[in-house]
């Protein structure tokens, strides 16, 4: 620590050079009456700071004597404690198979886009003012309105591989978006599923 005053002639402390070369500050100091000065390195102040504290507080405790009776306390607390079942960390959990998969959790291209439309249709319920083709049921559309939404789920496809785009046909646009969004959003799914690894 750098005093106040010259320990030699009580005169004002003043700083002289400050060199940072090292990588820490080495601060020059001195009295300009008696010419009195000291060096001080702020990496050994605080390395001797430290195995000062280390002196005062030591963290290392003498080892306790054993005894008969500090032994049979030491039993008794073992016997006392439960014992848990270990399981080796080689043998992974098992999981039954008919709760870890789902019907949801297969692949896109393993089933026929026709499968997969219907899948969707199907599993809908209707809601009052809404008529979309998720909600009115893929079998209570007309024949031309199915082939319109595949028409638009196959087009999706072929945007993403191909440089063919949206064309919805004229009157039948609300069929052929929600069979381009179903497809995309079947794709991303899988997608989704590939880059996480989930099921």
């Amino acid at each position: 620590m750098i005093p106040n005053v010259c320990p030699k002639c009580g005169g004002p402390i003043q700083l002289w050079d400050k060199d940072t070369s090292t990588g820490r500050d080495v601060l020059t100091y001195g009295c300009d009456a008696c010419k009195w000065h000291e060096s001080f390195d702020e990496g050994i102040a605080l390395w001797k700071a430290m195995s000062d504290a280390n002196e005062e507080f030591p963290e290392s405790k003498p080892p306790e004597a054993r005894t008969k009776d500090t032994e049979i306390q030491r039993e008794k607390e073992l016997t006392e404690t439960s014992v848990q079942e270990v399981v080796p960390a080689s043998e992974p959990p098992v999981i039954p198979k008919e709760n870890f998969e789902t019907p949801h959790d297969h692949a896109v291209k393993d089933r026929p886009a026709t499968e997969l439309s219907a899948e969707v249709k199907t599993e809908a319920t209707v809601t009052a003012g809404d008529d979309s083709i998720f909600l009115t049921g893929w079998n209570n559309l007309p024949e031309g309105e199915k082939q319109y939404y595949l028409a638009g789920y196959n087009d999706c496809f072929s945007y993403r591989h191909t440089p063919s785009g949206y064309n919805p046909p004229a009157g039948h646009e609300k069929a052929y978006k929600e069979g381009w969004e179903a497809r995309r959003s079947e794709e991303d799914e899988q997608l989704l599923r590939e880059w996480t690894g989930l099921p």
